[in-house]
């Protein structure tokens, strides 16, 4: 436990965490995550931006939240790595977000990610 004595499951916090967030654009386009990104804010506006994650073999359980924050059309592409014939997001090779302040979450199951 966590600024607890008393933690009723494996991992219990009594009080607020801290997580990594951080913002990309597309003069940083492709980017890559790895484990010390948690949340990333995807900035579109002066053009696409790839995310590729991990290969998940190397990550299993691990959590990533990708959220794009301007009204352009251009989209932000999310893609496992290694790509193909490598693993996918929910048997899909590419998910694309297009819209303002949409987000997905993706988690790691050890052989493939998936949107949660």
């Amino acid at each position: 436990g966590v600024g607890t004595t008393s933690p009723n499951s494996t991992l219990s916090v009594n009080g607020s965490i801290s997580l990594p967030i951080i913002t990309y654009d597309n003069s940083m386009s492709p980017y890559s995550l790895d484990e010390s990104h948690y949340t990333v804010i995807v900035d579109a506006a002066a053009g696409p931006v790839g995310i590729l994650l991990p290969d998940p073999m190397s990550c299993e359980g691990r959590v990533y939240n990708v959220k794009k924050i301007d009204s352009s059309a251009n989209g932000v592409g999310i893609r496992s790595y290694p790509f193909p014939p490598g693993s996918s997001i929910d048997d899909t090779l590419l998910k694309q977000i297009t819209m303002q302040w949409v987000s997905i979450t993706v988690q790691s199951s050890g052989t493939q990610w998936y949107l949660i």
